[in-house]
C-alpha cells in the first residue's frame, strides 16, 4: 500500500501521483486502510506491505478496532513502515499465530537519517505459543563505503544490534514450536551507482569480500548462539539468506548443535533497489511476498 490514506475520489478526480489510494469498499468513513481491514472479523491471513513516508495519517483509534476484531489471525506477514502500537494490534492475540513474516520494518527515514528499525516483539514473545514459521528480514548495510552502495545515511549500528538482540530472545522463546525458520539481510543499494541482479553473493568473485561483512558478523554474533543455547525439537528446515553463513567457522559450530534432522541452507542475498530518495515510498517489497 503506498501509505495507509484513503481517498473516496475516484482516479480521473484525483491526482494519480499522489500518495493517496481510492478504495470502492465499505465502510465509507473508513480513514485509512486499517479500518478497512478491521471490519474482516473472519479473517485468519493477512500480508500487508506499507509504503508510508511520512505517517501524516492518524491512526488513533484504528489500533483499537484491530485489535478487537481481528482475533482469529494465524497467518500473517507485515512489512515496510508499520507503526508499532498497529504491529501490537495485529498481533494482539501471539498465541493463535502459527506463521509469521517481518519484513523489513522500519521507522520513516528521511535524505539523512537511517532506516531505524521497529521494536516491538519483547513485550509479546512469550504469548507466542504455537508458532510454526517464522520468517525475520533486515534492511543491511551492503558497504560502509557509501560512494559505491549510493545510499544517502548510515545505518545505525547499534540499532541493528538492538534488532538483532530483539530476534533473539523471541527465537530463545519460541525455539520449542518452530518447524521452518529463515533469517534474512537484504541489502540496500542505489540501482543509480549498482548495476546488480535481485541476488547479490557476498564474498564471491564478482562481489568483494568486504560487500555486507558488518552486518554478517553482528548476525553470525549475536543470532547464532541461540542454536548451541536451546534446543530446536521440532525444527526441519533452516535458511540463511544473505548471511554468508558458510564463511565463519565459529558460526557453524554453533549451528552443530542443531542435529542432522534439520536442513540448512545458506542462500543468496536479496537487493533493495532504491531508485531515487531514500524513503519507505521508494523500498519495494520483496519479490514473493504476497505468494506462499
Amino acid at each position: 500500500m503506498p501509505g495507509i490514506a484513503i481517498s473516496h475520489k475516484s482516479v480521473a478526480e484525483s491526482d494519480i501521483n499522489n500518495d493517496y489510494i481510492f478504495i470502492g469498499i465499505w465502510p465509507r468513513d473508513a480513514r485509512n486502510i486499517y479500518d478497512v481491514i478491521a471490519q474482516f472479523e473472519n479473517l485468519h491471513t493477512l500480508y500487508l506491505f506499507v509504503k508510508d513516508w511520512w505517517q501524516s495519517s492518524s491512526i488513533l483509534g484504528s489500533e483499537k478496532a484491530v485489535a478487537r476484531n481481528l482475533q482469529k489471525l494465524t497467518n500473517l506477514k507485515l512489512g515496510g513502515q508499520i507503526h508499532q502500537d498497529m504491529l501490537l494490534a495485529l498481533l494482539a492475540r501471539p498465541e493463535n499465530i502459527q506463521h509469521l513474516s517481518l519484513i523489513n520494518l522500519i521507522q520513516s527515514p528521511g535524505q539523512e537519517d537511517g532506516p531505524d528499525p521497529v521494536l516491538f516483539l519483547r513485550s509479546i514473545q512469550k504469548r507466542f505459543t504455537n508458532l510454526k514459521s517464522l520468517h525475520m528480514s533486515k534492511l543491511a548495510e551492503l558497504t560502509e563505503d557509501h560512494d559505491i552502495s549510493g545510499a544517502r545515511w548510515e545505518f545505525d549500528l547499534a540499532g541493528e544490534i538492538e534488532l538483532l538482540r530483539e530476534w533473539a530472545d523471541f527465537l530463545r522463546h519460541v525455539s520449542g514450536t518452530l518447524r521452518e525458520l529463515t533469517l534474512e539481510n537484504r541489502y540496500h543499494v542505489s540501482t543509480q551507482v549498482f548495476d546488480f541482479t535481485d541476488e547479490i553473493d557476498p564474498g564471491s568473485a564478482e562481489h568483494p569480500a568486504h560487500y555486507g561483512r558488518r552486518s554478517n558478523e553482528r548476525c553470525w554474533e549475536v543470532l547464532l548462539p541461540v542454536f548451541s543455547e536451546r534446543t530446536f525439537p521440532k525444527l526441519k528446515k533452516l535458511n540463511f539468506i544473505g548471511m554468508s553463513l558458510f564463511q565463519s567457522p565459529e558460526a557453524l559450530a554453533h549451528l552443530s548443535q542443531l542435529g542432522s534432522h534439520v536442513d540448512i541452507e545458506d542462500k543468496l542475498g536479496g537487493i533493495i533497489k532504491v531508485t531515487d530518495e531514500s524513503t519507505p515510498q521508494n523500498f519495494s517489497p520483496p519479490n514473493g511476498l504476497f505468494q506462499d
